[in-house]
């Protein structure tokens, strides 16, 4: 049984961390919940936080919009147009106008009109809209391929800090068993049974494996950092993990586990989606070769009013001719006229009404039909190409995660047994070796071979863990 390492703290740090929690509440986690994070617990704050996610989830609202935009062309088209206009126009005078002059005028203009318009027969544009269905589907099931990913990255990082601790243990097991054959050697050494030699090659392995302490607490403060950044958090205060490690997991059954995945694999059904949309945007540039038929309505209701103000004018006119008697000739003789211009308004309601029919043919396009057509027809044949490939990729990974199981817990059940081995070992040389019938090497020999075999557990139990979940990510399973 693995010990495991002491907790390292102090109230006055663990009062420290708290402040810093309450002041760091707004990361949607409470800091107070990080303290003692399980696997599942972990991988439920990354697919809340974790940023890949996020992205994942925009793209998914990206291609809802884009199947909206393709939907569009499809539906009726209603527009509602209201004008309102006022205009004036001064009053004009001319100087070369007898009585010349233009009164000022007021106009005012309402109208609205309502249109609407529908596309009757339009292939290219159905194709579009399944197309853009079926990449929205696409992207869906990239979102649940991202969340697995990224759940199965937050484990191996989770069990990854859980090795490093538990290595940090085993390492400060070993320092103490260094530190306990140093104070025996000392002892033998004071009584003259042992040389000097041994003593000097006991305070080396002691300080050696101090150092080992000291590297094996920087390596966990590392991975508590790493698995801090695929949380979404943006430091590791407050973040711990349970240690604990199962000693077995349950074995799936073989039979079907290829059906399974073939099922469930969401990258197995965005390749299916997307040949889907691969035919749709075949079949959407092939209609471009097909006529097309719209429909349109239009109403229109106009209200003109123009006032034209009164005006006064004063004018100059011929009153008569008077004779010069000078040169005989006549002089005419002019006179001022006044005359009134009362106010004048006209209105007008003009109503008009519209129906329409759209057809239009393609005749030649320069070939630009012919090009997309070729080019849909190539993407359509990869796509294909990539789902049988990704198929037998799939069932080499999901053999490989199966055996890997296989191999994981055999390794775990071996490296138990070794474990007991080793901790028998050890006791009989240390036994021995306080009865002068065993050398240091012999002792230090067997105390390294337990540190190696308390390790081996280590990585097999983590492995283990880790195997499983290589297996459910290859089945598909969602986290």
């Amino acid at each position: 049984m693995i010990p495991a390492p002491p907790r390292m703290g102090h109230p006055a740090r663990a009062m420290a961390l708290a402040v810093l929690a309450v002041l760091a509440g707004g990361t949607g986690t409470s800091r107070a919940d990080l303290s003692r994070l399980t696997a599942d617990e972990a991988v439920r704050i990354a697919l809340r936080d974790n940023n890949s996610v996020y992205a994942a989830a925009r793209q998914v609202e990206q291609a809802e919009g884009g199947l909206k935009l393709a939907r569009s062309p499809l539906l009726p088209q209603l527009n509602v147009t209201g004008d309102l206009a006022r205009s004036h126009q001064g009053e004009q005078r001319s100087a070369f106008r007898v009585g010349g002059s233009v009164p000022s005028t007021n106009t005012n203009s309402r109208s609205g009109s309502v249109s609407l318009s529908q596309e009757l027969i339009n292939l290219q544009a159905l194709n579009g809209a399944r197309e853009a269905a079926r990449g929205l589907a696409a992207t869906r099931a990239a979102e649940v391929s991202t969340r697995q990913q990224v759940a199965l990255a937050v484990k191996q990082q989770f069990y990854a800090l859980v090795r490093a601790k538990q290595l940090s243990g085993v390492s400060v097991d070993a320092a103490r068993l260094d530190s306990s054959t140093l104070a025996l050697t000392q002892g033998l050494f004071d009584v003259g049974t042992a040389p000097r030699t041994d003593l000097l090659k006991a305070r080396t392995q002691h300080a050696q494996s101090r150092l080992a302490v000291i590297s094996a607490q920087h390596s966990v403060d590392i991975e508590r950092l790493r698995l801090a950044g695929l949380l979404g958090l943006a430091d590791d205060r407050g973040l711990d993990v349970v240690d604990a490690l199962p000693e077995d997991v349950p074995l799936p059954d073989s039979t079907n586990i290829l059906e399974s995945a073939y099922a469930n694999r969401p990258d197995l059904a965005q390749l299916l989606r997307q040949i889907d949309a691969a035919e749709a945007g075949l079949g959407s540039a092939r209609a471009a070769r097909y006529p097309t038929l719209g429909a349109s309505v239009s109403i229109q209701k106009s209200i003109f009013s123009t006032t034209q103000d009164s005006l006064t004018q004063v004018g100059t006119t011929l009153k008569s001719l008077r004779l010069n008697l000078a040169d005989t000739s006549f002089v005419p003789v002019y006179g001022d006229t006044i005359s009134q211009i009362p106010e004048t308004k006209f209105e007008s309601r003009p109503f008009s009404w519209s129906v329409g029919a759209r057809v239009t043919v393609p005749i030649f396009d320069g070939f630009s039909t012919k090009g997309r057509i070729q080019q849909r027809a190539a993407e359509l044949e990869i796509q294909r190409r990539n789902l049988s490939q990704r198929r037998v990729e799939i069932a080499l990974e999901v053999r490989q995660a199966w055996l890997g199981l296989v191999e994981a817990r055999e390794r775990a059940r071996v490296a138990v047994e070794a474990l007991d081995y080793a901790e028998q070992s050890h006791e009989l040389n240390r036994e021995k070796y306080r009865l002068g019938s065993s050398t240091l090497l012999e002792l230090t020999t067997a105390e390294v071979q337990l540190t190696r075999s308390r390790s081996d557990l280590v990585d097999a139990r983590v492995g283990l863990q880790l195997a499983r979940a290589q297996l459910d990510r290859a089945l598909g399973q969602n986290p």
